[in-house]
């Protein structure tokens, strides 16, 4: 059975179809800026309010359906980000020294810290929930008349925000060995999948044995990438 299922994967190495252009703005958002230089490929940093409020605005146009992240780009490299904003509750199993009463009408203007609080009741550890800007500014307002340690219906809560930037370099291979027509034709599957691959992005098929074989010499002999026609593929081989 193994020994006739064997596939050719293929997918076209492309930039981004839509991304934000920070190259000569990087100076205003000093996280972002501090997060690509920590990127290796990934970084994690935090960010004030009002410089996560300017990077939401600038990114809402480029995030796509289904998606919680957009693309960046600075000078010729891209990266992914993802905002952060979240608050988190963790019941005191204490009664602590300083803390602010607060009641059900005092929670209902704030829905996640009502919402969390519940969870927080009956399970351990810190409970956190993502939140829209404009509630994440009133909580951290909260923190700052009240202090980040209330007390609701006898018990005692922690209150937590979580502000940040997360950011992924996207890596490409440094090198892709350029092939001819006429050397891929030698290669007939590799070649469908590439034709299928340049307009899909990516395409799957199944090999005969012996020319998968083949295939799998010569791509892993270059290096796994290959430029035809100026876009670079990588290639990978499966056993189904």
């Amino acid at each position: 059975m193994y020994y006739y299922s064997k596939v050719i994967y293929v997918k076209k190495i492309q930039s981004p179809e839509s991304y934000i252009d920070l190259t000569d703005e990087l100076d205003n958002y000093p996280s972002i800026k501090r997060a690509i230089s920590h990127a290796n490929p990934k970084a994690s940093v935090e960010v004030n309010l009002e410089e996560l409020s300017r990077i939401e605005k600038i990114s809402t146009n480029y995030i796509k359906i289904r998606d919680n992240f957009s693309y960046i780009k600075i000078y010729d490299n891209y990266y992914k980000i993802f905002l952060i904003k979240a608050v988190g509750i963790r019941k005191l199993n204490y009664t602590p020294e300083n803390y602010s009463k607060i009641n059900k009408a005092d929670l209902k203007l704030y829905p996640s810290l009502e919402k969390i609080i519940s969870n927080a009741k009956k399970y351990e550890g810190i409970h956190y929930i993502c939140v829209p800007y404009e509630e994440l500014y009133r909580i951290k307002e909260l923190i700052g008349s009240k202090g980040h340690i209330i007390e609701f219906n006898g018990d005692y809560y922690e209150i937590c925000i979580e502000c940040s930037i997360h950011l992924e370099k996207i890596e490409y291979p440094s090198k892709c060995v350029k092939i001819s027509e006429e050397e891929l034709s030698k290669y007939p599957t590799l070649k469908r999948a590439i034709d299928l691959a340049s307009k899909n992005g990516k395409a799957m098929l199944n090999a005969p044995p012996e020319e998968w074989s083949r295939t799998m010499k010569f791509i892993r002999e270059i290096g796994g990438c290959i430029e035809v026609k100026g876009s670079c593929y990588t290639v990978g081989f499966l056993t189904a």
